[in-house]
């Protein structure tokens, strides 16, 4: 029972390490090391969690226990005025590669995951540059691309003047992909440039 109080400790200091955004303070320029990744998200299932994968990008192959970053939004929520006042936003640091968004999870009674594999919304970082990848909706089932609502996004940016770097928007691409194994029906990011 002990050791079961432990573990849950050590999973959630280690989840809530890696599922953290930048902070109003963080300072972003072009020879920063990793990519500063923008991503709204609206809400039609309430508050959620969302995860995301590096995959190789040759195989979209994924680490086999679905390591990756992690983020969760339990704002309270009152579906008219979420989707009333637009998307929350994702504004983190990325490692280069190619990522895939993998999972979600939200609340309905009991809290339900879907898992994207056969369909997974990917987009490529690279160092040193910021990207907006888009506006994404989040449905009981479902990731649905939205578009790009720059000036939403550039008014939720303004609370962090040391990003020295504009956002350019990226290309993304759904892919299927693997854990643990190459995907034989892959689908890389020069599919999408």
């Amino acid at each position: 029972m002990y050791r079961s109080y432990i573990m849950a400790a050590v999973a959630s200091f280690f989840l809530s390490a890696c599922a953290s955004q930048v902070r109003e303070t963080y300072a972003f320029n072009a020879t920063s090391a990793n990519a500063l990744v923008m991503i709204g998200v609206k809400s039609e299932v309430g508050p959620y969690g969302i995860t995301f994968n590096k995959m190789d990008s040759a195989t979209c192959e994924v680490h086999p226990l679905g390591l990756g970053r992690s983020f969760d939004h339990n704002a309270p929520f009152s579906p008219t005025a979420y989707r009333a006042s637009g998307p929350h936003y994702i504004l983190a640091s990325f490692e280069p590669g190619d990522w895939v968004i993998a999972s979600m999870s939200y609340q309905a009674g009991v809290t339900r995951a879907v898992r994207f594999d056969e369909r997974g919304f990917a987009f490529n970082a690279k160092p040193g540059e910021f990207i907006y990848v888009g506006d994404i909706v989040l449905t009981r089932n479902d990731i649905q691309f939205e578009g790009r609502n720059r000036a939403h996004a550039l008014s939720y940016l303004q609370d962090y003047p040391d990003i020295a770097v504009a956002p350019t928007d990226a290309p993304h691409w759904l892919t299927p992909f693997r854990r643990g194994a190459p995907e034989p029906n892959c689908r890389t990011s020069s599919i999408a440039q």
